[in-house]
């Protein structure tokens, strides 16, 4: 039987809430303003602002919402 990560279902189910708190189809989901949100909801979260946004994306995806491409790329150090 596989191991059950927690932190990854929370984060997956925190994503599906989002998206899915996103009501209007016609307006696009911002993976800027979802990072942002999850971030807020989830602050141990580990993975890049990337890789949130790349989650959001896909789920919105599935969803067949429309999405805004709108995550800053990082600053080079």
């Amino acid at each position: 039987m596989p191991a059950i990560d927690l932190p990854a279902k929370s984060l997956s189910r925190v994503i599906d809430q989002y998206v899915e708190s996103r009501k209007s189809p016609d307006w696009p989901i911002s993976t800027a303003q979802a990072v942002t949100t999850i971030r807020y909801v989830l602050p141990q979260c580990t993975l890049s602002d990337r890789q949130i946004a790349d989650l959001v994306a896909s789920a919105a995806i599935a969803r067949r919402r429309n999405l805004a491409f709108d995550l800053s790329p990082p600053e080079a150090a």
